[in-house]
C-alpha cells in the first residue's frame, strides 16, 4: 500500500504490485493504473479501447469527463501533441493523487479541472471534437451523467463532426447496460459498440450528426491512426470488436433527469 485516504467522494487508495500502480475507490473499484517504468502504457484493457474515437474523428479539442490515473490524456499528449486537452474531475483529492503517483502533468495545453462533469459540460465556451466519457464512483456511474439531458448537453459541445465515446459496464447488470444503450440511441442516433475483450467493459461510440461509422469505415481510420498510438494499444485490433446494438433492447427504460433509477436497475440480472 502507498496510499489510503478518505476524499468527499471516495476512499482512495494507491497500492503497487510488480510492476503496475493503481489507483482504486475503495476495495473493489479499480478506477486507473500506470506502469511507473512506462508511463505512456495504457495498463488496464478497457482503457486501451477508449482512443478508438481517434477512428471517428481526428481532433483539435478534447473533453474528458472522469481523470482516473490520466492514461488516456498521456497516450494523447504523446501521439497528439498539438491537441487541446480539457479534463473535468469533481474529486480534488483524485487531482492531487494523480498528479503526486500517476504521471498527470498539465501544460498550456492540458487542463485539469476540479468540476463535476455535468456543470463543466453546460458552461463550456467553446466546442470539442471529441468527448470522451469515463466518470465512475466505485461501482456505478453517477446517475446525472446517465440521463437523455446530460448527454444532450454533450452533444451540444460537440463540433459537426465531433463524437463522443463512453465507457460502459456490464459487470453488475444488464438492465442499466441496457437502458444507457436506449438512452445514447435517443439522444445520438446511431451507436456503435466495442466490447473489451474478456472484460465486461463496453466503449460506446456515436457521432454529432447522428450517422456513425461503418466497420469498414472505422477500420480504415484506426489503421491510419496506429503509427500515432503507444505499443500497448493495437487501434486495429479494437475495430475488429466493432459490434451494433441488439436490436431488441426490451423494456429499459430511457433515463431522464426526472426518471433515472440507477440503483433499482443496478439491483436487475
Amino acid at each position: 500500500m502507498i496510499l489510503e485516504k478518505e476524499s468527499a467522494y471516495h476512499q482512495i487508495r494507491v497500492e503497487e504490485e510488480g510492476r503496475m500502480r493503481s489507483l482504486q475507490f475503495g476495495r473493489r473499484g479499480l478506477q486507473g493504473a500506470v506502469y511507473p517504468d512506462d508511463p505512456v502504457a495504457m495498463a488496464l484493457p478497457y482503457t486501451r479501447y477508449l482512443p478508438i474515437g481517434l477512428a471517428f474523428v481526428t481532433p483539435r479539442r478534447v473533453l474528458m469527463i472522469g481523470l482516473g490515473a490520466g492514461s488516456v490524456p498521456r497516450l494523447l499528449r504523446t501521439g497528439f501533441p498539438d491537441v487541446e486537452i480539457d479534463v473535468a474531475e469533481i474529486d480534488p483529492d483524485v487531482v492531487e493523487v494523480a498528479r503526486q503517483y500517476f504521471f498527470v502533468r498539465e501544460d498550456p495545453l492540458y487542463r485539469v479541472r476540479v468540476s463535476d462533469g455535468r456543470t463543466f459540460v453546460r458552461q463550456a465556451k467553446e466546442k470539442y471534437d471529441l468527448v470522451i466519457l469515463d466518470a465512475f464512483h466505485a461501482d456505478a456511474i453517477p446517475f446525472h451523467l446517465t440521463t437523455a439531458e446530460f448527454l444532450r448537453e454533450v452533444k451540444g459541445a460537440l463540433t459537426d463532426s465531433g463524437a463522443v465515446v463512453s465507457n460502459l459496464a456490464q459487470w453488475k447488470t444488464e438492465a442499466l447496460y441496457g437502458a444507457m444503450l436506449k438512452t445514447f440511441q435517443a439522444v445520438f442516433g446511431r451507436i456503435v459498440l466495442f466490447p473489451v475483450r474478456e472484460r465486461a467493459n463496453v466503449v460506446l461510440a456515436a457521432t454529432a450528426d447522428g450517422k456513425g461509422r461503418s466497420k469498414a469505415e472505422v477500420r480504415e481510420a484506426a489503421r491510419r491512426m496506429q503509427g500515432r498510438m503507444h505499443p500497448s494499444v493495437d487501434l486495429v485490433e479494437v475495430a475488429e470488436t466493432y459490434a451494433e446494438p441488439p436490436e431488441d433492447l426490451g423494456e429499459a427504460p430511457v433515463l431522464t433527469d426526472d426518471y433515472a433509477p440507477v440503483d433499482a436497475l443496478m439491483g436487475q440480472r
